[in-house]
């Protein structure tokens, strides 16, 4: 499931799972086995789990010592004419798990920029006061060229281990096919008394940055957000909403 990348991660953030396994994690969530893990990170903490939906007048409520374990958000950009030639249009993302602006997670897509720029294919990279502590690149560097074309992709963001991880999944895309997967997957270190108690939908649709060739770009739209807590219940939000 996608393909292969030249990655780079940070050996102060220690060794923790391996990558798959984050990804197992990820992906089945088996709330039996990691809830040892879990309560043993938030236990102590009467954590109020409680996101207020502004966007749609709406406000849900979970346990008050129930922690989140997970957020998705399914994302969909409509393309008007790209420019191949001069990899148009430049899309970022940005997922914060806390209210610090200094740490946030981003994915690029149809570029990258570390130290310096690359255009075509996406990038994912974890970020810290301005410096990237972790990052994977897709080894495509195919720009997107489709006339109408529909890009879909599910963000993740996760607390494993003392750690924030951010991962995507079950993309694609006209010219990159199917993308994402565990290849994708970058971490930083979280703050055990927030989890991910501050993350609200609607930071990441204000963050949403057209760097380039944003006439190229007819929508982007944040479908779903999926919460889910380490008692294994998931709540489904629709959004449908536009940066």
């Amino acid at each position: 499931m996608g393909t292969a990348i030249e990655a780079s991660s940070m050996a102060a953030l220690g060794p923790a799972l391996s990558k798959a396994n984050r990804w197992m994690v990820l992906l089945c969530f088996p709330h039996h086995l990691y809830w040892s893990v879990a309560m043993s990170r938030f236990g102590q903490f009467a954590i109020a789990t409680c996101l207020a939906f502004t966007m749609t007048s709406s406000m849900f409520c979970h346990g008050q010592d129930v922690a989140i374990f997970k957020i998705e958000e399914d994302w969909e950009m409509v393309l008007n004419e790209p420019d191949a030639i001069n990899h148009s249009p430049q899309v970022t993302f940005f997922t914060t798990p806390t209210d610090e602006p200094s740490r946030y997670f981003q994915l690029q897509l149809n570029h990258a920029v570390d130290t310096q720029f690359s255009g075509g294919g996406f990038h994912v990279a974890a970020v810290e006061n301005d410096q990237i502590i972790d990052q994977a690149r897709s080894e495509t560097r195919a720009a997107l060229s489709s006339d109408g074309d529909h890009v879909r992709w599910t963000s993740i963001l996760a607390t494993v281990e003392g750690q924030t991880l951010f991962a995507i999944k079950n993309g694609h895309a006209s010219q990159w096919g199917d993308f994402g997967g565990p290849d994708f997957l970058v971490r930083m270190n979280s703050d055990a008394s927030l989890g991910l108690s501050q993350y609200h939908p609607q930071k990441s649709l204000d963050a949403v940055d057209i760097g380039f060739g944003a006439n190229r770009v007819a929508s982007i739209t944040l479908l779903e957000v999926r919460v889910f807590y380490v008692d294994g219940s998931v709540v489904p939000v629709p959004v449908n909403r536009q940066p």
